[in-house]
């Protein structure tokens, strides 16, 4: 967190400082507004999640999120979690099976994991499939929030490979991916200049 309100409270005068796995240290990288703003949303997303305070059977008060009362599935805030965490991680290395990166809308994402043998193996097929069949798996109050569905779009279009294109670059800006390997330099970079 310290990280995101660096990059947004002081950028472009900053630089965000990290603990690198490649290079075992520090390293000063350069803050990508794109990835900050749309995590500063997301986490203003999560935060309307109310708490409530229950006392656990040892006696221990504990802070519970209760997701069903915001009338979105978890799986759907899950889904889009891990498309914002695709869209900062390197390419090649992190990307499997790659070349390119995969993101997913709640509409597709959802009943494949459902039709899985993690659900199907375990006997709770008819409970899923109830479940599925009602469920609003992306409500319209969310398809803005970053990594739903409409910024899903976006990121098949212009994040999934490194490719600048004319649409892609009215969109994000001119020189995206240059800039993007600034901000995630530990990425193999692919193709010509």
């Amino acid at each position: 967190m310290l990280n995101l309100l660096q990059c947004q409270g002081f950028n472009p005068w900053s630089m965000n400082y990290q603990f690198d796995w490649v290079d075992k240290g520090s390293m000063k990288y350069v803050c990508d507004n794109i990835e900050t703003q749309d995590l500063l949303k997301f986490q203003q997303f999560t935060s309307l999640i109310p708490v409530v305070q229950r006392t656990s059977i040892s006696g221990t008060v504990k802070a519970i999120p209760e997701v069903t009362k915001t009338g979105v599935p978890l799986s759907t805030i899950i889904v889009a979690h891990h498309n914002l965490v695709t869209y900062g991680v390197p390419f090649e290395t992190w990307t499997n099976p790659g070349p390119e990166k995969r993101y997913y809308s709640p509409a597709e994402a959802i009943p494949a994991l459902a039709n899985s043998t993690l659900f199907r193996d375990g006997g709770n097929n008819t409970v899923v499939d109830q479940w599925l069949a009602g469920a609003d798996l992306e409500p319209e109050a969310v398809k803005d929030v970053p990594g739903m569905s409409r910024w899903v779009r976006l990121a098949k279009a212009c994040f999934a490979i490194q490719e600048e294109t004319p649409a892609c670059a009215e969109k994000v800006g001119s020189n995206f991916w240059k800039n993007w390997f600034v901000f995630h330099p530990n990425t193999e970079i692919t193709g010509s200049d």
